[in-house]
């Protein structure tokens, strides 16, 4: 199975980048592909990257087993989004990376053989790139995504927060009054802001801000994974949606909601839970019986 690490100049990010694609064996006697293959656009979390998802999956014999590529792009921390202060990671990802694979890989660009799926900020990625773009993708995957990107925006947004971290090792007590007046006062949830400010720092911060601007507004916008869900239930459109997350996860809670709100709209979502934290542990088991979901193999 060929592995190939790529680096190019990408017009969108105006940089050169790196993209890990998995190419199965489908061979005739000639040794030339006979027929394009059915792809799943892998995307990677917040501290991670493209070979940080090839090492951590076990993706190789995957690939081979369902003949599926399997493309993994470094898209930073950009949470692929078209940055305001930054590269275009949004059209990166769903028409500049594509076209240029496209154009010398057998990769079909059909809309019923793409699948997009990411895990952390990449999950978030995954259903934000989908439902933007109901006619390139077939179905979307998030293994712990946040599924209320305004939360996030809220805590790594602030300031004050931001600057107490130091505070969760002095005095944590001190801390706790701090985070949970800001959770009173937000709603939302006390542990997801403790995770969220432990592990970020000042530069994480400043590149949220670079993100979705120095006071974001996600709430109706197109970065809102529910004002998305609500467009695609008016929309016609049809994109399968599948979301896995451990009952132990931070973003347990926003998963829980987009549940309930999925189901009022009589979305094509399925919601998979169980025991787990935010981590490969939880993840990797878990990772082939979803490509099976996207094949539909029973």
């Amino acid at each position: 199975m060929p592995v190939m690490e790529l680096s190019f100049f990408s017009e969108c990010l105006a940089k050169y980048t790196q993209v890990t694609v998995l190419l199965p064996l489908d061979v005739n006697e000639s040794s030339k592909p006979i027929s394009k293959f059915k792809t799943l656009w892998l995307l990677h979390g917040m501290t991670c990257n493209n070979v940080t998802m090839h090492n951590s999956l076990g993706l190789d014999p995957l690939s081979d087993k369902y003949k599926l590529a399997i493309v993994m792009p470094n898209a930073d921390l950009s949470f692929y989004v078209n940055m305001k202060y930054g590269g275009d990671y949004f059209d990166f990802i769903t028409d500049e990376l594509p076209q240029y694979l496209q154009s010398f890989l057998p990769l079909s660009p059909a809309k019923k053989d793409n699948f997009i799926a990411g895990v952390s900020m990449g999950a978030y990625g995954a259903f934000n790139l989908a439902m933007n773009n109901l006619h390139k993708y077939a179905a979307a995957v998030s293994f712990s995504g946040p599924m209320d990107i305004e939360d996030i925006a809220k805590v790594l947004c602030n300031d004050e927060l931001v600057a107490n971290k130091p505070l969760l090792v002095s005095d944590p007590e001190k801390f706790d009054i701090l985070a949970e007046k800001f959770s009173s006062q937000n709603e939302i949830p006390l542990e997801l802001i403790k995770t969220l400010i432990k592990q970020c720092n000042i530069r994480e911060n400043r590149t949220f801000k670079a993100m979705f601007g120095e006071n974001p507004q996600i709430d109706g916008s197109n970065y809102d994974i529910f004002n998305l869900a609500k467009k695609l239930s008016m929309s016609g459109g049809h994109l399968q949606l599948l979301a896995l997350c451990g009952t132990e996860d931070f973003h347990y809670p926003s998963n829980l909601r987009f549940k309930k709100y999925a189901q009022e709209l009589s979305l094509d979502y399925t919601f998979i839970d169980g025991p787990g934290h935010h981590s490969w542990e939880f993840w990797n088991p878990r990772f082939e019986d979803s490509i099976k979901w996207l094949l539909n193999i029973k």
